[in-house]
């Protein structure tokens, strides 16, 4: 009768080192979680996708101003007015412009907003001046944008 009764309680205190290993291991998984939470609500979302979005709003400026027909008078003065429109005040963005007579001869280069810090991401487009019928100029465009410090 008395190894009954010393089985069921070696029985009984195997289910309590159990149960205690259950709850350190919950305990631990609670801790991780909410060590992760802290993170990431303590990481800037301004420094999550920085790179995309730069280049997302230059490449756009670039298509409004081209849909604008800005690019077809080829004068820079022109251009960065139009640009510093468009422009966030918390981006600098440069251009290069290559111009190309209709048969593809190197005409010339034109630059405007030289002045970016020295991270910045950079992007083409190649324009057409003129219309589909009447090509004046072909003009590859070379932007460089970064952030204002």
């Amino acid at each position: 009768m008395e190894s009954v009764k010393i089985q069921q309680l070696r029985k009984s205190r195997m289910k309590g080192y159990v149960f205690s290993l259950d709850a350190a291991f919950a305990v631990f998984v609670f801790m991780i979680i909410l060590i992760a939470t802290i993170f990431y609500i303590r990481t800037p979302f301004s420094s999550q996708v920085p790179d995309a979005s730069a280049v997302l709003v230059a490449s756009d400026i670039i298509s409004a101003l081209d849909k604008q027909k800005v690019f077809n008078s080829l004068d820079t003065t022109s251009i960065s007015n139009n640009l510093s429109q468009y422009l966030p005040s918390n981006l600098n963005m440069s251009l290069k412009l290559q111009i190309y007579k209709d048969n593809l001869q190197f005409q010339e280069t034109k630059q405007i907003n030289t002045d970016l810090n020295e991270s910045y991401y950079k992007g083409k487009w190649l324009l057409i001046v003129g219309n589909i019928t009447d090509i004046k100029n072909f003009v590859l465009v070379e932007y460089k944008v970064g952030f204002a410090k």
